[in-house]
């Protein structure tokens, strides 16, 4: 549910939907840098390719530079919150 530009509330389930469905573009499974910005700048954040940038720099846990695993899902998620300010409920 939207708010407003960069007040967005949603579940944990919302927000892996929001991952597969809108942010990986290319449907590989993964989510890589470029489509994280795309996505966050798509959403109205200011500053989206440095917030891309540490969103998945921060979580890749494997560190073969995506998020794409269901625990960096919600290493990433439990991210969105701290540092974009998204409420995940």
């Amino acid at each position: 549910m939207v708010l407003g530009i960069g007040h967005y509330h949603m579940t944990v389930e919302d927000f892996r939907q929001w991952l597969t469905k809108v942010v990986d573009r290319n449907h590989d499974g993964r989510i890589s840098i470029s489509e994280l910005r795309h996505a966050l700048k798509g959403m109205g954040y200011n500053m989206a390719a440095w917030k891309g940038f540490w969103g998945v720099v921060s979580n890749d846990l494997n560190h073969n530079g995506y998020i794409d695993t269901e625990v960096e899902i919600l290493a990433l998620a439990s991210y969105a919150a701290r540092v974009w300010g998204i409420t995940i409920v």
